[in-house]
């Protein structure tokens, strides 16, 4: 991971209300801080990745990446099914409406995709709060799979 933090520029002025929070939570902030706000409240700070830029996106998506694999390991932490479900809900939003962005990362994607969708029950993610993990991420590996396929066919 580059560890670049995202510049003002890089933000690209976000002019929508969404945006301007998600610069407001995440604007010069570390790895290492990312994380921290992903602990404090990780379905508010995993939403605003959805109103980032490219540059940003990537960066603190990774980020996230980063805090799930801990939280994988780590038994006190308790948040790992709800961050397992962050990331498919911010997978899946931004697959839609930026799959270039997705495509950009999916060899960094598609290995934390396959461990979400065999963690269901060691992250205590109980199916019908969280849904099926394993169904789910294998309907966006598929998804990712078919968008690479059609660029690649262009």
């Amino acid at each position: 991971m580059s560890d670049l933090i995202p510049s003002k520029a890089d933000w690209e002025a976000p002019s929508d209300r969404d945006g301007k929070h998600a610069f407001e939570q995440f604007y010069g902030k570390s790895t290492l801080q990312a994380e921290a706000l992903f602990k404090d409240n990780i379905t508010m700070r995993s939403s605003d990745l959805e109103f980032m830029a490219r540059k940003p996106f990537i960066f603190y998506f990774k980020a996230l990446l980063i805090f799930f694999r801990k939280a994988e390991f780590d038994l006190m932490m308790s948040s790992g099914a709800d961050t397992a479900s962050c990331i498919l809900s911010v997978v899946r939003s931004k697959l839609n409406s930026s799959p270039e962005v997705i495509l950009e990362i999916e060899d960094d994607i598609t290995p934390t995709l396959s461990s979400i969708s065999s963690s269901q029950d060691s992250l205590g993610a109980n199916p019908r709060i969280y849904g099926d993990f394993n169904e789910q991420a294998s309907q966006l590996l598929s998804q990712i799979r078919h968008r690479a396929r059609s660029i690649g066919s262009e």
